[in-house]
């Protein structure tokens, strides 16, 4: 019986030993793996192998998406401003010659105009001959100019401008009233309107024209209507 017990003591004690020894593998074998994460972690810089590492600090799984691109915008119609203008049209005038006479008169108009930089100032040059009768004789005023123009460019192709041209007239036929020549003068202004070509426009205008005839002063409204080339 005694044997016995001694037995059962030896059996229960190596039991004892044995869980004990398990128990501390198991706790050595787990920091043994956490000191290696850490080492290794040490060693590449990267903390998403650290135990420790927050999730803010792991690397996403899926990137960011890229920011919408802004809704593609509609660009208004540019109409280029272009340096040089050649203009032909038709011309009406009411020619006051003196009292009593004033003939209405048709012919065309041709000018030219160089706009400089920055493209809205320029000069022009025009001229104009329109014909009709006089005291039951044809006539014919032909006049001329030089000078200053402005423009503005407006929205859909528009186009406002104003001009300011000196030079002469020449009035046939010989009259013994005065002379056939007398300095010419024209203010005015207009507007061209630009066709789907571009290059291509309608012009309407209104001038004043200032002569200086038969020993008196005329002051003549004209009116023209034509095309203009931008180029």
């Amino acid at each position: 019986m005694k044997r016995l017990s001694i037995i059962c003591g030896v059996f229960l004690v190596l039991a004892v030993s044995a869980r004990a020894q398990e128990n501390y593998k198991q706790t050595d074998g787990e920091r043994s793996d956490s000191t290696y994460l850490k080492i290794f972690a040490a060693n590449t810089g990267n903390s998403f192998f650290s135990p420790e590492a927050t999730l803010a600090e792991t690397p996403s799984e899926f990137p960011e998406p890229l920011p919408a691109s802004p809704a593609p915008q509609n660009v208004a119609g540019v109409f280029p401003s272009y340096r040089w203008q050649v203009y032909v049209g038709y011309t009406f005038s009411r020619f006051y010659a003196y009292p009593g006479a004033t003939p209405d008169e048709n012919g065309f108009d041709l000018a030219a105009a160089y706009y400089f930089r920055p493209g809205w100032v320029g000069a022009e040059g025009e001229l104009t001959p329109v014909f009709g009768s006089l005291a039951g004789k044809s006539s014919s005023l032909v006049f001329g100019g030089v000078g200053p123009k402005v423009r503005w460019s407006g929205p859909r192709g528009i186009e406002l401008w104003a001009h300011a041209l000196a030079g002469g007239a020449h009035f046939t036929p010989h009259t013994p009233y005065g002379g056939e020549n007398s300095f010419e003068y024209e203010l005015g202004a207009g507007v061209d309107i630009r066709s789907r070509h571009q290059r291509l426009a309608y012009r309407v205008e209104g001038d004043m024209v200032g002569t200086h005839f038969f020993g008196t002063f005329q002051y003549s409204p004209k009116i023209s209507a034509g095309v203009v080339l931008n180029f």
